[in-house]
């Protein structure tokens, strides 16, 4: 997995169209020691994570306008790991097709655990 540039591979991206998300998910992160950029749209977190590299992306599955699958699909060859966060459980159709993807590391069903979400971003960027 590739390093983040100018932060010691410490860059966490995180992706929600819900402000309150991101911002939970802002505090949880950056109390583990790293730091954030926020987007909440799949066309410019796709451009940031592009020149950023982040060192994991937390990413919501369903996005205003887009969805964290489209997202997925244009940095599928990045090297960049990346977390969905989803609502949807079960057998949605998305939820299927996106484990197909090895740049996606785990799925987090909300209400997700904040512990959970330290442990992981941890776990995957160290």
């Amino acid at each position: 997995m590739g390093k983040s540039e100018g932060t010691n591979g410490r860059l966490v991206m995180i992706v929600d169209d819900d402000e309150s998300i991101r911002d939970l998910m802002d505090f949880i992160v950056k109390r583990e020691g790293f730091d954030t950029v926020l987007d909440s749209s799949a066309k410019s977190a796709v451009e940031k994570a592009e020149k950023l590299n982040p060192a994991v992306i937390l990413l919501d599955m369903s996005l205003t306008n887009s969805t964290g699958m489209d997202v997925v699909e244009k940095l599928k060859d990045r090297n960049i790991p990346i977390v969905i966060m989803t609502g949807y459980t079960g057998d949605h159709e998305d939820l299927k097709n996106i484990r197909k993807y090895p740049c996606v590391k785990c799925l987090l069903t909300k209400p997700v655990s904040p512990q959970s979400v330290a442990d992981i971003i941890k776990e995957i960027a160290g």
